[in-house]
């Protein structure tokens, strides 16, 4: 047998209408190593870049965890998208975040 543990889902079109950031990052708080991440993006908006975090996270400017239409207008409006591996030492797990960062 095969695993197939994660396909894409395209949204259905027009996408809605979403900020636009530099940054964008759409992920919760699951772990510490998650929790610098978001440190360090909110120390960028100390720089002067703007970024969105969306998410179940203190300071996030929302949250569309299944709301695919909504993370791809983000990841289309933004200059970079940041997705990281949250479990990387799982063999058999990815999230769809990579996959609609390089799609949009």
């Amino acid at each position: 047998a095969h695993f197939w543990q994660i396909a894409a889902e395209w949204p259905m079109l027009p996408l809605p209408d979403m900020p636009t950031y530099d940054v964008v990052f759409l992920g919760n708080v699951i772990s510490d190593k998650r929790r610098m991440l978001l440190e360090l993006l909110h120390g960028l908006k100390d720089e002067g870049i703007s970024v969105g975090i969306y998410g179940d996270n203190t300071g996030s400017d929302g949250h569309n965890t299944y709301s695919f239409a909504e993370g791809e207008a983000l990841y289309r409006n933004a200059t970079l998208a940041i997705a990281d591996c949250a479990y990387p030492d799982q063999t058999n797990y990815i999230s769809n975040r990579p996959f609609q960062c390089r799609s949009s």
